[in-house]
């Protein structure tokens, strides 16, 4: 790889360059590529075995089965993009626990001038908006913004990987996974200083290991708690 190609590109040779010749455990190589969707290198399928998501499709929410083929699963967003949903979804609840007391009365020029809004809103949507709808989903980011997002700042992302993410994920539940993560994540990162890929982030790779050295310790105590 020239020295000089864009560093996603490097990052990803780099990546093959480590999986190449290694034949991990079924649970570590679970995490290997819980970690390569994180960093945007592999597509995400399915909810995996044990996570929250999956958890909660096994509980029945009516007696009506789902639309659709038993046994599918739509895939799962983003931990990030579930934490901004939820997030919106807590908002709008909120909003709409308000009466029409809590509210101080309009004057009528002031109703006139909503009442056009939403119409118009109503005309553009074919719906009307109003308190309590259910905000819009959020959107995943794709593999090319998680890779650009991993290698603006590995060391924010890693923080992310090692708590919502890893519980998103269900790796929190695994004895291995929780065990063994750091140690696979410290072993990539190490691999690509060593090879010097990536010369120009050695130092943003070196921050990064920080925060794994804290996940090896972090990582099984928070697993014990939640057992």
């Amino acid at each position: 790889m020239p020295p000089n190609a864009p560093r996603e590109e490097r990052f990803t040779q780099i990546m093959i360059d480590f999986q190449t010749d290694r034949n991990f455990p079924r649970s570590i190589q679970s995490v290997h590529d819980n970690f390569r969707i994180f960093c945007g290198l592999l597509e995400q399928v399915q909810n995996p075995p044990g996570s929250k998501r999956a958890r909660r499709k096994k509980k029945p929410n009516s007696d009506h089965e789902m639309d659709g083929p038993e046994g599918e699963q739509e895939p799962e967003a983003d931990a990030e993009a579930d934490a901004y949903a939820d997030a919106e979804q807590e908002a709008g609840d909120a909003r709409s626990n308000f009466s029409d007391d809590d509210e101080p009365p309009a004057s009528p020029d002031h109703n006139k001038e909503e009442t056009a809004e939403e119409e118009a809103a109503a005309t553009t949507t074919g719906k009307r908006s109003g308190f309590g709808e259910k905000p819009p989903k959020a959107v995943p980011w794709s593999n090319g913004e998680k890779l650009d997002r991993f290698l603006d700042n590995p060391e924010a992302m890693l923080k992310l990987f090692f708590s919502h993410y890893s519980y998103e994920r269900g790796m929190i539940w695994d004895i291995e996974k929780r065990r063994y993560a750091p140690l696979l994540v410290k072993f990539i990162l190490e691999y690509i200083i060593r090879h010097g890929t990536l010369k120009e982030m050695k130092s943003d790779f070196e921050r990064a290991l920080k925060i794994v050295e804290r996940a090896k310790i972090e990582q099984p105590a928070v697993g014990e708690l939640a057992d």
